[in-house]
């Protein structure tokens, strides 16, 4: 049996259940507005694109010549440095933005980046991050077959699933090579299954492969000690 449309207006209770559901926050006189439409309208009035316009983020170092707008530079991306660092000021950037924004397009947006997921650390340069953030939103309120066929061209994906270095004439599934780092020393790792047992440790440098060919077909989380960081990233052996 099918359930009739609401169509009388939401009301109190169930305009502070949609916008618990829907947006990151909200106060008082958006809960009044919403209270007084029917769902349809609610829905709209919370997808409006009432954002402002945000600067882009800003590295402020090297404290001698900061690279600031580094996205509109217009250098080569993999040519700028301390990539790292710049994704991390991306990161903080999307989600400040996202959490103080009200729309129902961010809660969207983050839910896409929990089904298209990658890692900042594995993406290469941050400008293919930032496109990447950018290709989630735009999509937010498209089809999600859409946004399928467009992510296997994106090129932060790309370089999430090694897509640039895993090809017919160099197959590199019994290996993983730690890249995207601006680092120089030894990286501790640990490798568990996903019942949490130790498979394997050890050191590598950057774009130093670690065999994993005894590993059996599945799932393995491997986490990264260096530079006074931990990171745990998700692995897949096929």
């Amino acid at each position: 049996m099918s359930l009739d449309p609401l169509s009388s207006n939401l009301g109190q209770l169930r305009a502070k259940h949609l916008a618990r559901r829907c947006l990151f926050h909200y106060n008082n006189n958006i809960l009044n507005n919403i209270s007084n439409l029917n769902s349809t309208d609610a829905i709209d009035y919370i997808l409006q694109d009432n954002s402002i316009a945000y600067n882009e983020p800003y590295d402020p170092l090297p404290l001698d010549g900061p690279h600031g707008y580094w996205l509109s530079s217009g250098v080569y991306p993999p040519d700028i440095p301390n990539q790292g660092r710049k994704r991390g000021l991306l990161s903080a950037w999307w989600w400040y933005n996202m959490i103080n924004r009200v729309n129902l397009k961010d809660k969207l947006t983050f839910f896409l980046h929990t089904t298209f997921t990658i890692a900042n650390g594995d993406v290469g340069a941050s400008h293919y991050y930032y496109d990447h953030l950018r290709l989630l939103e735009y999509y937010s309120q498209g089809s999600l077959r859409e946004i399928a066929k467009k992510i296997t061209l994106d090129n932060a994906m790309l370089n999430y699933l090694d897509n640039t270095q895993n090809n017919a004439n160099n197959p590199n599934e019994n290996s993983i090579i730690l890249s995207g780092y601006n680092y120089n020393g030894n990286i501790s790792y640990k490798i568990y299954d996903l019942n949490s047992k130790l498979v394997l440790e050890g050191e590598a440098k950057i774009d130093e492969p670690i065999n994993i060919s005894s590993f059996m077909n599945g799932i393995y989380l491997i986490t990264l000690r260096f530079n006074n960081r931990a990171e745990t990233h998700r692995i897949i052996k096929n």
